[in-house]
């Protein structure tokens, strides 16, 4: 369950709260991402900086670490309030950069698309198709083979090779 915003903002200090306050819904959509990645990265160091807190005080609590303070912690709950706090707030943080991660990366999808619909259109040719040589019009024409003797020609240039093939005399 979500935490309120009165909740958030007693356990957290002002500073804290200033940085946490642009996370939240109607804030943080009007954010530019220069502000976004900025207060991304402020938000993170005091996440880590508070879970480094919650840490040594759970070590102060089993008695493996030694007091930071004058008195040994008895309590984390503040701590571990103050952690979700800032956990939220980044996760927050993370999706709205993400979502216009996405939007912008899908706009410049289409502009490039766009582009090299350009380029190709630009780049139009009349198709280059080679001549097509014989077709057929009304059928096959009859293309003779004029480099060898016609067929059953009785003069000289038909009867040698006969006559060599056989070596008989006629």
């Amino acid at each position: 369950m979500g935490l309120t915003l009165s909740a958030e903002r007693r356990a957290l200090s002002s500073s804290e709260w200033d940085a946490v306050a642009p996370s939240h819904h109607p804030a943080i959509c009007g954010l530019d991402p220069e502000h976004l990645s900025a207060l991304r990265v402020r938000v993170r160091e005091m996440r880590n900086k508070a879970r480094d807190r919650l840490s040594q005080q759970r070590r102060e609590m089993r008695g493996k670490a030694s007091a930071r303070g004058a008195q040994p912690v008895g309590d984390d709950a503040g701590s571990k309030l103050k952690l979700r706090v800032l956990s939220a707030a980044l996760k927050r943080i993370n999706k709205e950069h993400a979502r216009l991660e996405a939007r912008t990366r899908r706009s410049s999808q289409a502009t490039a698309s766009r582009h090299a619909l350009e380029l190709k259109q630009a780049n139009q040719v009349a198709p280059r198709h080679p001549a097509p040589g014989r077709t057929s019009d009304k059928g096959m024409a009859p293309l003779p083979n004029e480099t060898i003797a016609p067929s059953g020609a009785l003069n000289e240039e038909g009867q040698r090779p006969v006559l060599e093939r056989s070596r008989k005399v006629r």
